[in-house]
């Protein structure tokens, strides 16, 4: 009983350990430009989640606002 509490808390404190916010714009000034749309899923409303192929065809995804007029192989301007 005692050692199950042991884990129990262990495995409480190790779900509360925080990380890092990365903000869009550092993913994307870490890429080489131009960066292309490859493609766009929805979201929770307003919002949209990108993947995004570098100059290298590196893919990476980010998430944004929903943004209508991004078509599939445009570039992506922020």
């Amino acid at each position: 009983m005692k050692r199950s509490r042991i884990l129990l808390l262990l495995f409480l404190f190790s779900c509360t350990a925080s990380k890092p916010v990365i903000d869009n714009l550092q993913i994307i000034a870490k890429h080489p430009k131009p960066i292309k749309v490859f493609g766009i899923g929805n979201w929770k409303p307003g919002y949209s989640v990108l993947t995004l192929i570098d100059a290298n065809n590196q893919y990476f995804v980010i998430t944004t606002k929903q943004n209508d007029t991004l078509k599939r192989g445009a570039i992506y301007i922020q």
